[in-house]
């Protein structure tokens, strides 16, 4: 598949079309971005960045990764013209799949598409679906391969011979959807520029516990036979799990496919997604180091500065790529973040998010600033919560009656549309108590104005003395 198009890209000029790995390396800086889904993003910077620094053995340090990017795309056509049989659906070495694997023919093609029915897939909205599954073409099979092997969560599968050994009947979640976590990436002017800007240094990855720089999978025939010292070696490794082969499949090009358990890829604490970002949550021996996830009633911006820390002594921290930001001479910076969120074995949604920010974000000071932002608005949200709540009293209401749902979701849904406010506090130096403060007083009376009825003489009263208990005191600036 290097040189059959597959990869679905947006031009310069807006054109859409499909490219091979080798034309999105040669003609990279004529290509915006990815038009894809945010799983499939995410699993194709995975494989580029990894094709990348495979190509480049490296980069050693910040100073070569900044010289890489003059010969950067000239390297990887090489790497790939070498390597290209590994990237073959149906070869000798098939991409992304077991060899020697006993085939069983258990799932249909629609499984490798989270929005098709297929398995435990919903049948919402897919009118199209039928047990004997669809015929697809190698460009839809290589896509949705790459993103299955990364976002599969866990869960009964079947089982078959795979090499000396026979796969488990249990599987875990496939690395890139541990913790429904987010990911994070730079965008640059032109994705040849957002490939390298995502790559990290051995020096980076030697900080990460438990993980050394490794190969790709394509590299070790003995991965794809299921050979467990091979398996052990590529799962602790960045390389081997920026491509995963968390499922043994294997593609016969009809309708079904095999579809097994694969490789057990090492989990938090133990090891961390780089692109990730880790946070410490809890109190005392319930404290532990969890990933911020997709949060389909979050918005993101709130978890912006734990996203944008760039801790080096410890485990938790956002993703190590926005290292790099500190060496570029620009004025703002394109951040993309997004995700898939899952419930055990169910898959929730997909989200995706982009922040344009000011540079000076990433200093701790304005960090600082910012995170005295949030913790203002979620002040706020106490304020409200205790408002709604006396309401309720005054209208002598059950308790177990209260419910705070409709005020925080018109609170929180007004700061999401006015978050960029808070950035503009970063950027411009301006006082939160002038920009930031207005905003959330309005969200808290238009919460508790749109959740609390004020219509009859009783409700009036009850509206007016719950009313003082919306106080905030104004940041001092």
């Amino acid at each position: 598949m290097t040189d059959e198009p597959w990869i679905p890209i947006i031009r310069d000029d807006g054109t859409r079309e499909r490219v091979s790995l080798i034309a999105l390396f040669k003609e990279g800086e004529t290509i915006r971005d990815l038009a894809v889904n945010p799983p499939q993003r995410v699993a194709l910077m995975r494989l580029l960045i990894c094709i990348t620094q495979a190509a480049l053995d490296g980069p050693q340090d910040e100073k070569d990764w900044f010289q890489s990017q003059k010969n950067l795309a000239q390297n990887v056509i090489v790497y790939l013209e070498k390597w290209g049989h590994a990237f073959e659906l149906y070869g000798s070495t098939p991409f992304m799949q077991a060899k020697d694997i006993e085939p069983l023919d258990n799932a249909t093609l629609d499984k490798l598409n989270f929005n098709l029915s297929a398995g435990n897939n919903s049948v919402l909205f897919d009118h199209q679906a039928s047990p004997s599954g669809r015929v697809h073409g190698p460009e839809w099979c290589a896509l949705m391969l790459l993103t299955f092997q990364c976002f599969s969560p866990g869960g009964l599968i079947g089982t078959t011979q795979w090499g000396e050994n026979k796969t488990t009947k249990t599987s875990e979640h496939a690395p890139a959807i541990e913790g429904s976590m987010i990911h994070t990436y730079i965008r640059g002017e032109n994705l040849l520029i957002t490939t390298w800007m995502n790559l990290l240094t051995k020096k980076m990855i030697a900080e990460f516990p438990g993980m050394n720089f490794g190969r790709p999978i394509w590299e070790d025939d003995n991965i794809l036979k299921g050979d467990p010292e091979a398996a052990r070696i590529s799962t602790a490794s960045y390389l081997g799990r920026l491509v995963p082969l968390s499922r043994a499949i294997f593609l016969n090009k009809n309708k079904n496919f095999t579809l097994a358990n694969g490789l057990s890829y090492p989990k938090l604490p133990a090891q961390r997604e780089p692109c990730a970002t880790v946070v410490r949550r809890g109190k005392g021996k319930n404290e532990k180091d969890i990933y911020i996830a997709v949060n389909l009633s979050r918005h993101p911006w709130r978890e912006l500065s734990s996203v944008l820390s760039l801790s080096k002594t410890s485990i938790a921290g956002g993703a190590a790529c926005l290292r790099h930001l500190i060496y570029i001479k620009s004025d703002r910076v394109d951040i993309w973040t997004g995700g898939m969120a899952a419930d055990k074995g169910k898959i929730l949604d997909v989200a995706e998010w982009n922040f344009s920010l000011p540079i000076e974000m990433l200093n701790k000071t304005e960090l600082l600033v910012y995170e005295k932002g949030v913790e203002l608005a979620r002040k706020g949200e106490y304020s409200l919560r205790e408002a709604v709540k006396a309401w309720y009293q005054e209208m002598a209401v059950d308790s177990k009656s209260i419910s705070y749902e409709k005020a925080l979701m018109s609170y929180w849904a007004l700061l999401d549309k006015q978050y960029l406010v808070l950035i503009r506090c970063i950027s411009s130096s301006e006082p939160l108590g002038q920009a930031w403060f207005p905003i959330i007083c309005r969200a808290m009376n238009t919460g508790f104005s749109n959740s609390c009825p004020h219509t009859t003489p009783r409700q009036i009263q009850a509206f007016a003395i719950a009313g003082q208990k919306l106080r905030l005191k104004k940041p001092e600036d």
